[in-house]
């Protein structure tokens, strides 16, 4: 009976040493939140509450979900730019939209919960993660459609996004220099692939293409050194110029073989009918290339790159190159299936952005020399 009696006096000393416990939380949380001056505007019509910014110099954030017993559902444009304490922050879920920039240049935030559970977000909007050099991980909610222009550029620690399904819109340079991405799967809903999106993504291995793309914007996967694989699915309809540029590992660009607009032979990419050279993969590793017969435009920024290319050898149906023709690539010599007059009328030497290691150009008449000179036979 003493033993059972001793037994509920330690069991009611613990559950009184944990309610004071909780007392002692929950006055810290008030005292958080009241010590916390955040900026923020009431709207009188709706009766809500727009988070403005605010002046502490703060480095974890817990914002509430409601000021002056009104719900707080929204983040102002540029609320917490530039501040450079922020490492943590806690959003609510009545949140259901977050400004343009509103955490722009926040280089040592690292962590945003709660984001996930924001269901009456919709967007992403321009710049709202720029810069966020150590932000970590990140997961957004599923009612979100768009992730806008620079959304996330510059987030250089960023490893693990998962793009929702719902999404159908990703802007300009939206993960551009996301330099620690090593995988992303496009959602379905998604048609083009904007200028730049992925430029500077160095680690990502793969990227997952829906069968809906239509377009792939300028430079939309430059300067992804470590991209091994890139399958143009069905629909694609345009290429940008420079879209696959500096993509070191990539040495095959794959094109479906009922699409209407692109081809691929031997790993490099044409229109459907052979006319047009788009992208020559700079991790292709032959020592010499034949454009074949038939091509008549070689693409801007086509070859660039290319470390592994000693000779171009070109049709003498050709009749445009675009410049940045062999920019940052080793070719030494090009031989040309015409003469040096049918060779004057296509370029001048001042128009190929001629390597350090490039010797000239062989004609059936004779050679032109990397200053222009011509040596007839």
């Amino acid at each position: 009976m003493k033993k059972s009696s001793k037994i509920l006096k330690i069991f009611i000393i613990v559950v009184l040493a944990l309610f004071i416990s909780l007392i002692f939380v929950a006055c810290a949380i008030c005292s958080y939140f009241t010590s916390i001056e955040f900026n923020y505007i009431i709207d009188e019509t709706t009766n809500t509450v727009t988070i403005t910014g605010i002046s502490t110099d703060e480095g974890t954030l817990i914002i509430p979900d409601t000021i002056e017993s009104r719900p707080v559902i929204a983040i102002a444009d540029y609320a917490f730019k530039n501040n450079k304490n922020l490492v943590m922050i806690k959003l609510p879920d009545t949140i259901s939209y977050i400004g343009k920039g509103a955490f722009y240049n926040c280089k040592d935030l690292v962590f945003v919960f709660g984001l996930e559970k924001c269901i009456e977000l919709k967007a992403i909007e321009n710049e709202t993660f720029q810069n966020c050099n150590n932000l970590h991980t990140i997961k957004l909610p599923n009612s979100i459609t768009s992730i806008g222009d620079y959304a996330f550029k510059s987030c250089l620690n960023l490893r693990a996004l998962s793009i929702p399904d719902s999404v159908s819109y990703i802007g300009e340079k939206a993960f551009s220099n996301c330099q620690s991405i090593k995988e992303i799967k496009i959602p379905q809903g998604v048609t083009k692939i904007e200028n730049e999106t992925f430029l500077g993504c160095a680690l990502m291995e793969s990227v997952a293409l829906p069968d809906g793309i239509t377009y792939i914007g300028i430079g939309a996967f430059d300067a992804c050194g470590k991209l091994k694989t890139m399958v143009i699915p069905t629909t694609v309809k345009t290429i940008e110029a420079g879209a696959f540029m500096r993509c070191y590992s990539l040495s095959s660009i794959d094109v479906a073989l009922d699409n209407l607009a692109y081809t691929s032979v031997d790993g490099v990419l044409y229109n459907k009918d052979l006319t047009e050279l788009v992208a020559y993969p700079a991790g292709k590793t032959d020592e010499t290339f034949y454009v074949p017969q038939g091509v008549t435009v070689i693409v801007k920024g086509a070859f660039t790159y290319n470390q592994n290319l000693d000779t171009l050898n070109l049709p003498k149906s050709l009749n445009t190159i675009n410049n940045l023709f062999l920019y940052e690539t080793q070719i030494k010599t090009i031989n040309y299936e015409g003469s040096v007059s049918d060779w004057n009328k296509i370029a001048t030497m001042s128009t190929l952005d001629c390597g350090e290691l490039f010797e000239g150009i062989n004609c059936t008449d004779g050679q032109i020399a990397k200053d222009g000179t011509a040596t007839y036979k």
